[in-house]
C-alpha cells in the first residue's frame, strides 16, 4: 500500500485497504503530501489510522503545497521534525511563510526566517502600501529574532513611517 500511495495511485490504495490484510506505514500517508496528492491524504485520513511520518510538515512545506500544509493544520496532523524547525530553504512562497507563522510559529527558526528574506521583500516591493501592517509585524518578528541583516525594511525600501 506504501507503493501505491508513493505514486499517488488512489484506486490501487482502495483496493489494497479493502481487499488485503497487509496494510501500511505512515509513510503511505507522508508521499501523497509531499507530492501533493489531497485527495490520497484525505481518503488515508478518514480509512487508516496509521497518521503521517515524522516531518512529514518539514517535507511538504517545502514543496509548496500551502493547500496540503492547511488541511494537515486544519486536521491536526502537522508533524514537524524533532527540533520544531522548518527546513523551507527553497519555498518560493510568501503565503506559506504568513500561514506558518500564524499556524505553526514553532516551525519558524531564526535560519527560515533569514532565507525567507529575500522572498518577503520581493512581496514587499509589489505591494508595499498595502501591506504595510504584514512588514511592521514582520520586521517586529525579525527584530525579536535577532535578525537584522537584510531586514531593515523601511530603510531598504525608503518607505515613510505612519
Amino acid at each position: 500500500m506504501d507503493a501505491a500511495a508513493r505514486a499517488g495511485h488512489l484506486p490501487v490504495v482502495k483496493w489494497l485497504h479493502f481487499n488485503r490484510s497487509e496494510g501500511c506505514t505512515a509513510y503511505a500517508m507522508h508521499f501523497p503530501v509531499v507530492i501533493g496528492h489531497l485527495p490520497l491524504v484525505q481518503w488515508l485520513h478518514s480509512n487508516r489510522d496509521e497518521g503521517c511520518a515524522k516531518a512529514t510538515m518539514d517535507w511538504v512545506a517545502r514543496a509548496g503545497h500551502l493547500d496540503v500544509v492547511k488541511w494537515l493544520d486544519a486536521n491536526k496532523l502537522d508533524k514537524c521534525s524533532d527540533d520544531d524547525s522548518l527546513n523551507t530553504r527553497r519555498a518560493d512562497m510568501f503565503e506559506m511563510l504568513l500561514f506558518l507563522d500564524a499556524h505553526c510559529p514553532q516551525c519558524i527558526d531564526r535560519q527560515f526566517a533569514e532565507d525567507t528574506g529575500k522572498i518577503i521583500l520581493e512581496y514587499v516591493l509589489e505591494d508595499a502600501h498595502a501591506n504595510r501592517h504584514e512588514l511592521k509585524r514582520l520586521e517586529a518578528k525579525s527584530t525579536r529574532m535577532g535578525i537584522r541583516d537584510g531586514l531593515a525594511w523601511n530603510d531598504m525600501l525608503s518607505l515613510p513611517n505612519k
